[in-house]
């Protein structure tokens, strides 16, 4: 599968007309004269990334965080508490998760953001503790996480949405192939519901293991299945390697996946190999100029990486980089209400209150509110943008799919 602030940015970058704490998900701008330096006890927040693993890399989620956090605190903090971003790295395994998770009881953080893909092994440490999470989902068990309150449906909506990308391109049938992880049944289930909805025979699933590294049998299993599109499930090497193995042998389907395991330049290189990508996404991209909050997304990371944050050039602008952006903005909103230090106790007690707020022009955050079974934690109605990569950019509808309308959940 990636806001909110103190104050609204000059240009009026959100709606107040929904927003329980009346900001309307705006931001301090970085052009906004700075308020006083805000000394109140640290607002802590945990983001959770995976750097250095060989299926994938975010470490534009901790740029995209400690931006936001900074266009924050040079507004005056939230009622002057800075945002403190403590970061780990879950290496994409399941120790590595649950030790992220340990940190953030030891640390005491107030909340938890990022990129988790191995929930399983956080939140039951973090339900003890109190803690709640704002972290992207990843799979089914995410959206039924206890105290996780997601900006967006993120991995699951883009999973059930990669059929409708491939109809709407054109497709009547499909493959698909997935990396074999615990729990990837699941994604299975839901790309099979998608496919039912969007009308797109999904005659094949092909399931590899993650330390695959030749591609040539995938693809001639995925080619003898003759359909129209393949969707993909793939880390970033794995989707390249699979689409280098299918040129190799003149194979050429309209491939679809999803634009959150992909960083900018991945998807412009994708983009140069084949004619026939199509991409789905929990949020805008980064070059998204028509949305108002993407642009004064790119601003914050552009002042965050002049002031010498790292990790917050256009190559780091993942979906998971925006997502945790968001993430870090609907916290600091939602904790404008609270009196006091802001810890977990006192947070959870305001996102359980809180009236849905507007996080810019991009999404509304309604975490009081609960989603339909069996997605209880996912409260967007599964949005999910999608279209084609033209010209090494992904180019998506100016409005989301919401694929629980699609699949009839209730």
């Amino acid at each position: 599968m990636l806001a909110t602030a103190v104050a609204l940015a000059a240009a009026g970058c959100g709606d107040k007309s929904d927003n329980a704490s009346g900001s309307g998900g705006g931001s301090s701008s970085p052009t906004t004269t700075a308020a006083a330096k805000p000394a109140g006890t640290p607002f802590k927040v945990m983001v959770d990334s995976v750097t250095g693993s060989p299926i994938a890399s975010f470490p534009g989620v901790y740029g995209a965080a400690k931006a936001a956090a900074k266009a924050v605190n040079d507004g005056g903090g939230v009622n002057g508490h800075p945002i403190e971003i403590v970061t780990c790295n879950n290496q994409l395994t399941p120790n590595g998760a649950a030790a992220c998770g340990r940190k953030a009881v030891s640390e005491k953080v107030a909340a938890y953001a990022g990129f988790e893909a191995q929930g399983p092994q956080i939140y039951p440490l973090l339900k003890k503790a109190g803690i709640p999470s704002v972290n992207m989902v990843q799979s089914p068990a995410d959206a039924a996480a206890p105290l996780h309150y997601p900006i967006s449906s993120a991995g699951v909506s883009e999973e059930i949405g990669l059929a409708f990308a491939a109809a709407k391109a054109g497709a009547k049938t499909a493959a698909l192939v997935l990396l074999q992880f615990p729990g990837y049944e699941a994604i299975v289930d839901e790309v099979k519901a998608g496919a039912a909805a969007a009308g797109v025979n999904l005659s094949k699933v092909i399931s590899i293991p993650a330390t695959q590294n030749t591609y040539d049998s995938v693809v001639a299993n995925a080619k003898g299945a003759k359909t129209d599109a393949v969707l993909l499930s793939l880390g970033p090497a794995q989707t390249l390697s699979m689409l280098k193995a299918a040129q190799a042998v003149a194979f050429r389907p309209k491939w679809v996946t999803y634009a959150g395991a992909l960083q900018p330049e991945q998807v412009k290189q994708l983009g140069q190999m084949t004619p026939d990508l199509q991409l789905t996404s929990g949020v805008p991209p980064a070059d998204a100029s028509s949305f108002a909050g993407i642009k004064t997304m790119n601003a914050e990371l552009d002042a965050a990486g002049k002031a010498g944050v790292s990790d917050t050039g256009a190559g780091d602008r993942s979906e998971g980089a925006i997502d945790t952006w968001l993430q870090i903005h609907a916290l600091a909103d939602v904790a404008k209400g609270i009196k006091g230090d802001i810890t977990a106790a006192s947070l959870l007690r305001a996102i359980q209150a809180s009236a849905p707020i507007k996080l810019y022009d991009i999404t509304t955050w309604d975490p009081a509110s609960q989603g339909p079974k069996p997605y209880p934690s996912l409260r967007d109605g599964g949005a999910v943008y999608f279209g084609p990569v033209k010209d090494g950019t992904f180019q998506p509808a100016a409005e989301p799919l919401k694929v629980f309308d699609a699949l009839k959940l209730q």
